[in-house]
């Protein structure tokens, strides 16, 4: 073991390294110092292989911090990150980008009142269907492609039930709300905006 400092035009942007060394690169537990841009710091402590992060490790980024399990370098297997407003998504990774189940968990100041939300990565994107739920306890249920809610979608609030269609993250044409069984409303949206809504008698 030992310390290390790496001259300013690294290629790989490393500042400093402490810890095991084997064969002239980091192996075993140590702690490197990289440089970010704007000359900002990243810091990886854990364990390393062959000079890469490899193993469970902490990364430390100007934008937030990553915990969980590394693959020659590269974010793999299961990881937590946080991020500077709070959100913190849990779940799984494969090179360095989200991948499969994972759950995003959001603060308390959250400003459009979410709890958690639920769903399934790929390459980094949501896909598939994936549940919201309000820190008010309403649920949306919805499809989503590339990312965004594109789709049929279901929402729960208060106990009434409000069926529609997502575009690019906007309510599209008419969505219906139901109380048990019986419509109670009809609401028509364009590009996200309300544009007509009719009620129903009991």
């Amino acid at each position: 073991s030992g310390t290390m400092k790496f001259a300013e035009d690294d290629p790989l942007r490393r500042k400093s390294y402490k810890g095991d060394w084997k064969d002239g690169k980091p192996d075993g537990i140590g702690t490197m110092w990289y440089y970010e841009d704007s000359n900002r710091e990243r810091k990886y402590a854990g364990t390393w292989k062959n000079g890469k992060p490899h193993g469970r490790g902490e990364m430390t980024y100007s934008t937030g911090l990553y915990t969980g399990w590394f693959k020659n370098g590269k974010k793999e297997g299961t990881g937590t990150l946080v991020d500077l407003r709070g959100n913190k998504y849990v779940g799984g990774w494969v090179d360095d980008k989200q991948q499969g189940e994972g759950r995003i968990f959001y603060p308390a100041g959250d400003l459009e009142g979410r709890s958690y939300f639920e769903g399934q990565w790929e390459n980094g994107r949501i896909i598939g269907t994936g549940k919201t739920v309000y820190q008010n306890g309403s649920e949306e249920t919805v499809a989503y492609q590339d990312g965004k809610r594109n789709g049929k979608a279901t929402c729960i609030y208060y106990g009434e039930v409000q069926k529609g269609l997502y575009v690019d993250d906007k309510k599209e044409g008419k969505w219906q709300t139901y109380s048990g069984k019986r419509r109670i409303a009809i609401q028509t949206y364009k590009n996200g905006e309300l544009i007509k809504t009719r009620t129903f008698n009991k």
